[in-house]
């Protein structure tokens, strides 16, 4: 009896894609992992993944994505690493990363929210000033949104921002108890 050994040969596009990106990908993928673990801020690290995926993708020669559709592949290709990471489990993981265009925007705005943080400005002014500070952008196309300014229309502009301060305040507030220091875990902002 002679024993045939199938040869497999997979010729999916996303596993392709995946296979040809994830070497250059992973350092930026550990990091954001690593920053969850020590709750950190892991948006730079973020940022950095989406633009080295977004770059090596588009240089895969059988990849003729758009660039919306590489974006989603990112993301999905993450939210995918996040669940099937076997150490997730250890650590928490910032609902914002579940939205890359939130992680995009708060790393755009981070320079701002820290310095009205560090002048001591009240949560609710913080965000009262960035939705100005977006609608003037809007007003003036320095905006990334294409011809959709729904969010500006809408309270999502302030629950966003909302979200984003939690994040922020999460990676960047910490409290004593006794000797140790302790990460807040609740809002700043209902000060």
């Amino acid at each position: 009896m002679k024993l045939f050994k199938r040869e497999i040969s997979i010729n999916h596009d996303y596993y392709n894609i995946v296979k040809a990106i994830y070497p250059k990908i992973i350092d930026s993928v550990e990091s954001i992992f690593l920053s969850f673990k020590e709750n950190r801020d892991a948006s730079m690290a973020f940022v950095e993944y989406f633009e080295i995926g977004h770059r090596e993708v588009h240089l895969v020669a059988y990849s003729e994505m758009s660039c919306s559709s590489v974006n989603d592949l990112l993301s999905d290709l993450f939210v995918s690493l996040i669940k099937f990471d076997r150490m997730s489990e250890s650590y928490n993981i910032p609902d914002l990363f579940y939205n890359y265009h939130a992680i995009h925007y708060y790393h755009q705005i981070k320079k701002i929210i820290v310095d009205l943080d560090n002048n001591r400005i009240s949560s609710d002014k913080i965000i009262d000033y960035l939705i100005k500070y977006e609608i003037e952008r809007h007003k003036n196309n320095e905006c990334h949104c294409g011809e959709s300014h729904d969010l500006l229309e809408s309270n999502k502009l302030r629950e966003l921002l909302t979200k984003i301060l939690d994040y922020y305040y999460s990676v960047n507030s910490a409290y004593f108890i006794g000797d140790n220091i302790k990460y807040q875990s609740e809002y700043k902002y209902l000060n």
